[in-house]
């Protein structure tokens, strides 16, 4: 894993709410709980319409209660960089 730091300016009000509501759906979503998470993303863009990374989570969230990701596999990750071959 690799770790993302994220640099803020003032803080702008409800970002502090924002932050809170989203760990605890993705909390719910790496854990796997499509639909307890598909109901937290939704309830957040209600609130944050403009939240991008929450819209990106719930259409995953879609996608993987339509295709489900088997108990003995994670959801896929990034792509890995491609290493040209000369």
């Amino acid at each position: 894993p690799v770790a993302i730091h994220e640099l803020r300016g003032p803080a702008q009000p409800g970002e502090d709410r924002l932050e809170t509501l989203f760990g605890a759906a993705l909390a719910q979503f790496r854990q796997k709980q499509w639909a307890q998470a598909q109901q937290a993303f939704t309830a957040i863009l209600a609130e944050f319409p403009g939240d991008t990374p929450s819209r990106l989570y719930l259409e995953r969230c879609v996608q993987f209660m339509t295709s489900p990701v088997g108990a003995d596999r994670s959801p896929p990750a990034e792509p890995r960089p491609c290493t040209p071959t000369w």
